[in-house]
């Protein structure tokens, strides 16, 4: 009977031990993505070549994985679309120029700029990824504002990432931004040097903008 009861005993604690060590696992799969996710959101939020303080981190990333986007590319996006900012483009029309024209956007300037169009008055990108044609903002309208940060990356990366999927990564950049035919090599550019940042590889990711700086100005840049 003690016999048994040794067994039984040492059973019983081992089968303690692989629970333990099962449930530390299982959490160990659970907690590395969150880790992950929020390292990259605190990278993106201390861009020092981004503005200070959008907050937007978790938006990219997070839409980003929604859309299947690779990170680096839908960072870059943002970057130079409007450098972390909420603003409205700077589109010309010569007198047909929209009244909202650059500037913050609200909700108010955002139906402001619609009223505008809807009288035959040129387009404006709007916010984060500058939304332009209209049925791109009345998808973001449909989640709750294209003047929301977080709906306007959402479908600006739903976007991009079907235009990708239709036409490759070089031509859908093309596609998404008709209007610079370097824009695919300046947006790649810059992607891959988001890549280099989240890695931790660079201390920084640079635009276009910057890049031509660097090229000006060389060393005393640093």
């Amino acid at each position: 009977m003690r016999r048994v009861l040794i067994v039984a005993t040492l059973a019983a604690i081992a089968l303690a031990a692989t629970l333990v060590v099962a449930f530390e696992l299982w959490a160990a799969r659970d907690s590395e993505p969150a880790r992950s996710t929020g390292r990259l959101v605190a990278k993106i939020d201390a861009c020092p070549s981004c503005e200070r303080g959008h907050g937007y981190g978790r938006f990219v990333v997070e839409e980003a994985r929604r859309a299947g986007l690779r990170l680096p590319l839908a960072a870059a996006l943002v970057h130079e679309e409007s450098n972390y900012r909420n603003v409205f483009g700077k589109n010309r029309y010569g007198e047909r120029t929209n009244p909202v024209l650059g500037g913050p956007v609200t909700e108010a300037r955002y139906r402001q700029m619609r009223r505008a169009l809807a009288r035959g008055y040129g387009r404006q990108g709007v916010g984060p990824t500058q939304l332009t044609s209209v049925e791109l903002q009345d998808e973001a309208d449909a989640l709750g504002g294209a003047w929301v940060p977080r709906h306007n990356i959402r479908v600006g990366y739903r976007y991009l990432s079907d235009l990708i999927d239709r036409h490759g990564e070089t031509k859908g950049l093309l596609v998404y931004n008709g209007d610079l035919p370097d824009y695919a090599s300046r947006l790649q550019a810059t992607a891959r040097s988001w890549e280099d940042y989240l890695a931790g590889k660079s201390s920084r990711p640079f635009s276009a903008r910057e890049r031509r700086l660097r090229a000006l100005w060389g060393w005393i840049w640093d």
